[in-house]
C-alpha cells in the first residue's frame, strides 16, 4: 500500500481560517480578468480581419461583380434615408438658429451657421450613423446567416477565401461611397 505524502498545511484548516468574503472577491477579479480577456482577443480579432481585408485589395482575383454589387447597396440604398435625415437635419437647424439670432439682429448669419454645422460636424456624423444602421446591420446579418448555413464553409471547400470575397468589396464600397453620401448630405441640409 503507497502512502501519500502528508500535506503541511491541511486544506481543510485553510478553509476554515479564510473568511468567505475572500473569495468572492477573488471571483470579482477573476471574472474582471477573464472579461478583459475577451475583450483583447476581440480587438485582435477584429484588427486582423480588418488588415486581411486591406491585404486583400491587392491581391487577385478581384471580384468586380461583389464589388459592383456593394457600391449600389450601400450608395444607392442610402440614398434615401440619408437624404432624409440631411434635409430635416437642415430645416431644424435653420429655424432654430433663426429663432436664436433674432435676438441678436443676426438673421443673416444663420445660412452660414447651418452651412458651417452640418458641413463640419452633423452631415459626418449623421451619415455615418445611417449608413452603419442600415448597411452595417445588414451586412452582419447576411453574413451572419451565411455562418449558420455554412456558406462560408462551402467557400472554403471552393478555396475561395472569405475575406476577399465577403468583407473586401463591401469594405472598399463604403470606404468610396460614404463621403460621396456625406457631402451629398452636407448639399441637402444646406440647400
Amino acid at each position: 500500500m503507497i502512502q501519500r505524502p502528508r500535506l503541511a498545511v491541511d486544506a481543510h484548516k485553510f478553509v476554515r481560517i479564510v473568511p468567505r468574503a475572500y473569495f468572492s472577491h477573488v471571483k470579482w477579479v477573476e471574472s474582471l480578468g477573464l472579461w478583459a480577456i475577451r475583450v483583447t482577443e476581440g480587438i485582435g480579432a477584429m484588427t486582423l480581419m480588418s488588415l486581411q481585408s486591406l491585404l486583400w485589395l491587392f491581391r487577385p482575383p478581384f471580384r468586380w461583380r461583389n464589388f459592383l454589387h456593394s457600391l449600389e447597396y450601400v450608395g444607392v440604398g442610402s440614398l434615401g434615408i440619408v437624404t432624409l435625415t440631411g434635409a430635416f437635419t437642415g430645416m431644424v437647424m435653420a429655424i432654430q438658429s433663426a429663432y436664436a439670432f433674432k435676438m441678436f439682429h443676426a438673421e443673416s448669419l444663420v445660412g452660414t451657421t447651418v452651412a458651417l454645422a452640418l458641413s463640419r460636424e452633423l452631415a459626418p456624423v449623421l451619415t455615418g450613423l445611417m449608413v452603419t444602421g442600415r448597411v452595417g446591420s445588414s451586412i452582419a446579418t447576411e453574413i451572419g446567416t451565411m455562418n449558420v448555413t455554412e456558406q462560408i464553409d462551402a467557400l472554403r471547400t471552393m478555396a475561395v477565401n472569405p475575406i476577399q470575397y465577403l468583407v473586401t468589396p463591401r469594405v472598399l464600397a463604403c470606404i468610396i461611397m460614404v463621403p460621396i453620401l456625406c457631402q451629398l448630405c452636407s448639399l441637402v441640409g444646406v440647400g
